[in-house]
């Protein structure tokens, strides 16, 4: 009879070599465990401490809110604008989600800030005043000339109160129309000009037949020319140097359209 191939019984260095890998193996997964254990709860607090801080965002912006009256309290111009600035910095900060709770509080607070700084308009508040935002971008003829640098001192005793601008009767034209509906202060440091366009869509490329929205002050500044979506903004030292805006059709050689705008106090 022919004999049986038998495989030969395998080393033991190959079987210890097995058991070793095993063994590796359950310390790995054991350590894994501990570290979840152990780490875990470490992160679930460094979690809730990433919650503490965003919620209390809010309580800073309110907290900013008091600061501002206490120095409007004071009537310095200066102590004035470096709390709104202050305030404007933080709400910035807020997440949208939050940003509904407190914003109006805020923005009550932030007008009266800029209503006061109108009444006292002195150099120092304006270059340090408050918090400013980038205007919308301009090119060409379309950059809006620079504002004066000094503006004259007033009583620090006069009254906070304004006497608001006229606004004029929008008497628009039967083909094409601007109107200013609102002149709104918000939490980015800029006031937004919300508007309407009626019987064209603005372009400032100056090609034949274009239309486009000029917006300007009540001093006879330099306009800009605008082609963009409603709001315009404005800056907050816009808003203190300034009574009203004014809004009115273009053509492509930048020829007002009669009566085809408005203006609206800023404040």
């Amino acid at each position: 009879p022919i004999p049986l191939h038998r495989p030969a019984p395998a080393p033991a260095a190959f079987g210890s070599h097995r058991a070793g890998w095993v063994a590796a193996g359950l310390a790995v997964a054991a350590a894994a465990v501990v570290v979840a254990l152990v780490a875990g709860p470490a992160l679930l607090r460094d979690r809730g401490s990433e919650t503490t801080v965003a919620s209390g965002s809010v309580a800073n912006t309110r907290d900013a809110v008091t600061r501002l009256r206490a120095a409007l309290v004071t009537r310095d111009p200066l102590t004035v604008a470096r709390a709104d600035a202050e305030l404007v910095r933080l709400a910035r900060q807020l997440p949208p989600q939050e940003r509904a709770s407190v914003e109006a509080e805020a923005v009550q607070a932030h007008l009266e800030a800029i209503q006061f700084l109108r009444a006292h308009p002195t150099p120092e508040v304006l270059a340090a005043g408050p918090d400013r935002a980038p205007s919308p971008p301009t090119t060409g003829d379309d950059v809006a000339a620079p504002l004066p640098t000094t503006v004259p001192r007033e009583d620090p005793s006069a009254p906070t109160t304004t006497v608001a601008s006229p606004v004029s009767t929008t008497i628009a034209s039967p083909t094409r129309s601007v109107a200013i509906t609102a002149v709104k202060p918000t939490l980015d440091g800029t006031f937004a000009v919300e508007f309407t366009v009626k019987g064209f869509t603005p372009d400032r490329s100056r090609k034949p037949g274009s239309y486009a929205v000029r917006f300007s002050f009540d001093d006879g500044q330099e306009p800009t020319v605008w082609d963009g979506p409603s709001p315009w903004t404005i800056r907050v030292d816009h808003a203190i140097r300034f009574q009203q805006v004014c809004a009115v059709v273009v053509d492509a050689d930048r020829v007002e359209q009669p009566r085809s705008g408005n203006c609206v106090a800023i404040l």
